[in-house]
């Protein structure tokens, strides 16, 4: 107890008066700190909601943001392979007519040769 609260005596204890009075408004003095620490809890509250809210929508953003980075990776990697494709057909070609070509070449040489 603080040491500066005194009570009245009486002959069979303390005042009653001065014990109902001290006890009203250490009631009143607690009963302010208990609503104002329901407010800041109900304040703290809200803002965790708030935060949520936009933590979550953050979330969502970035998980369609990630899907479509996905789908543009793989079309990128569709196209690549594609192209990849079609370069292996080209090179195919290249070297059947390089092929083609040289036994030309080696005919031409042969008949240069009778000539």
């Amino acid at each position: 107890m603080n040491a500066e609260i005194k009570f009245r005596t009486q002959l069979s204890g303390y005042n009653k008066e001065d014990v109902n009075n001290y006890i009203k408004e250490n009631d009143i003095k607690y009963s302010a700190k208990l609503d104002e620490a329901n407010k800041t809890i109900i304040s703290l509250q809200d803002e965790l909601n708030t935060i949520k809210t936009e933590y979550e929508f953050l979330l969502k953003s970035a998980v369609a943001e990630k899907s479509q980075a996905v789908d543009e990776l793989n079309d990128l990697r569709e196209k690549y392979e594609s192209s990849q494709n079609d370069f292996k057909a080209q090179s195919d070609v290249i070297i059947s007519m390089t092929d083609d070509l040289m036994a030309e070449k080696s005919q031409n040489e042969a008949l240069r040769g009778k000539i």
